[in-house]
């Protein structure tokens, strides 16, 4: 082709035989063909497929997570996962897969192009069946364009059904105010979920994670942080997690360290207690006590077995 071309508005031939569409619509979605005549006996043709995607309209959605990309969700029996998006454009495929060392594609669907924005939505049964305590599910949207991104909605699943063994385990001990880090595996885990005393702290999946109570954080291996640690934070606490082959669980049992200014037992009525004399005729009372202290510190009465009084000595 030889000139500057051929302009009819929709449709342009620039002068290098390409053709440009203008203001590209749905409708616009279709394989074009371009003839080369090179001689009365020779011509050429080529076929070239236009594919349109309409990024700004498109909503992604799975409809537990109430808009959000990452979300946990709770399940006592069966329940239905719906992953959708909404004015989509052609050649959108949403598939479910459950998040193990290789991916295990559950289910996937594809609806072919009519010429109008359309909504494709894909579902999946979770029975809780698996032996496992937690699961995770990906949904995932894919579109036939080179270089579009894959786009993902992951959803943690915990089967309430299901119990986790815990042990009996004697405390560890920390200051208040010191920032504390629980290391919940060295594994390389795949995702993980915290619990303390079976209330949920947070939840961490390949790197990303949620944290649903203040004063935590999440490590970029999955261990949590505590910063300043108090009293509020003691109790047990469960890290669920799964390395893709087999799930595991990692406890800890924390307490607090709390150290009086003045360490030392105060005895009431005496104002030196290392040196201290009472007057007694008949009866009375001595009380000792420690305050601002944690763990709780029982004091004791040690006295004289050689005095010929009778001391009798009793704990509150």
């Amino acid at each position: 082709m030889a000139g500057p071309g051929v302009s009819a508005g929709k449709y342009d031939i620039t002068n290098n035989g390409g053709l440009l569409i203008r203001n590209t619509t749905f409708s616009d979605e279709n394989t074009y063909r371009a003839i080369v005549i090179v001689s009365n006996t020779i011509t050429f043709t080529t076929d070239q497929k236009v594919v349109i995607y309409g990024f700004e309209t498109v909503a992604f959605s799975v409809d537990v997570c109430e808009g959000s990309n990452f979300c946990l969700v709770h399940l006592q029996d069966p329940a239905l996962l719906t992953c959708r998006e909404t004015n989509t454009g052609p050649h959108t495929l949403l598939s479910w897969t459950r998040n193990t060392s290789n991916d295990t594609r559950l289910v996937n669907t594809s609806k072919s192009f009519d010429g109008n924005m359309y909504e494709a939505f894909v579902t999946m049964n979770v029975n809780l069946n698996s032996t496992d305590r937690l699961n995770v599910y990906i949904c995932h949207s894919m579109i036939d364009i080179p270089a579009k991104p894959l786009r993902q909605i992951v959803v943690m699943v915990e089967n309430e059904s299901k119990d986790y063994i815990t042990t009996l385990l004697k405390p560890t001990y920390y200051r208040e105010y010191d920032d504390v880090r629980l290391v919940c595996t060295n594994e390389n885990p795949l995702f993980i979920l915290w619990k303390r005393n079976y209330e949920t702290i947070g939840y961490y999946h390949e790197g990303k994670s949620d944290v649903l109570k203040p004063g935590y954080e999440f490590d970029k291996d999955g261990s949590l942080l505590i910063n300043k640690f108090s009293y509020t934070h003691e109790g047990e606490y469960v890290c669920i997690y799964n390395n893709g082959k087999v799930e595991d669980v990692k406890q800890h049992n924390i307490k607090t360290v709390v150290t009086p200014t003045n360490p030392s037992p105060s005895i009431v009525g005496c104002s030196e207690p290392s040196d201290c004399t009472f007057i007694v005729t008949s009866s009375g009372f001595l009380t000792c006590y420690i305050e601002v202290v944690l763990p709780i510190v029982h004091p004791k009465w040690i006295h004289d077995e050689h005095m010929s009084s009778t001391i009798t000595f009793s704990q509150p």
